[in-house]
């Protein structure tokens, strides 16, 4: 803002200078081609100033385009940069998520495994032991008649 308001200023100065000049040779007591003459340099340095303040400015443009260039410059290359940790960053999480839903899947499984095992071993000792009491109870049975048919052939 402040540098704005300088040449703001500055083109101020040189415009009432130039007012005032041509005012004064306005009003001075001179010949007709004296005051021509004199007209004419100061229209001619009117000009030269002008075309000085048209440069400057030519030049302050250029120097703004070029700043405005280098800046969306660093800032692509700042925001590719970022664009790329970022990737980089949910690329890793991807495949730490990946491996850990991995290993995760690999310890049920083997869970599974265990708890499968440990009731096929259950289920065969179930098996053994009701074939134990089917045997036992088959032994007795056989006792229970024994004893009964003797019991019956002593009553008679």
């Amino acid at each position: 803002m402040a540098k704005s308001e300088g040449n703001g200023f500055l083109f101020g100065v040189v415009l009432g200078s130039a007012v005032g000049a041509i005012t004064a040779l306005l009003l001075a007591p001179k010949s007709g081609k004296e005051l021509r003459e004199d007209l004419s340099e100061h229209a001619n340095n009117f000009k030269d100033t002008a075309t000085d303040f048209k440069d400057i400015a030519f030049d302050k443009s250029s120097q703004f385009a070029d700043v405005a260039k280098e800046k969306a410059t660093t800032f692509s290359a700042q925001a590719g940069d970022i664009a790329n940790v970022v990737k980089d960053k949910s690329s890793q999480a991807y495949t730490k998520a990946k491996d850990a839903t991995e290993d995760i899947r690999v310890n049920l499984k083997d869970q599974a495994d265990q708890i499968a095992s440990r009731l096929n071993k259950a289920q065969k000792e179930l098996n053994a032991d009701l074939e134990g009491i089917r045997s036992e109870l088959e032994e007795t049975s056989s006792e229970a008649k024994e004893e009964i048919k003797d019991v019956l052939d002593k009553e008679e």
